[in-house]
């Protein structure tokens, strides 16, 4: 629960989640792994059965799992700003 909290999701937001209810957001989602906010404009969140391994959970950001949501956005971003830093570039 924690986790979700830190993404940037209220406590109210986290218990509907958890309750396996849709969660309507606008604000900003903070991903761990490209150490970024993104601004996430009337999206539906929700916790759903990981396809690939039916025993795990995940959460969804309209229907894609939130990795692939965030990569999606980085991906976006590169291609338009070239202050935005990518993986290759961070790394020496």
């Amino acid at each position: 629960m924690k986790e979700y909290i830190a993404t940037g999701f209220s406590k109210e937001d986290t218990k509907q989640l958890t309750q396996g209810k849709t969660v309507q957001f606008t604000g900003e989602l903070y991903s761990d792994e490209h150490k970024y906010n993104f601004k996430a404009d009337n999206i539906a969140a929700r916790i759903e059965s990981d396809p690939e391994k039916k025993t795990r959970l995940r959460l969804t950001i309209n229907g894609t799992a939130i990795t692939d949501w965030f990569s999606n956005l980085v991906r976006t971003v590169q291609k338009v700003s070239k202050n935005y830093p990518s993986k290759e570039k961070g790394r020496s």
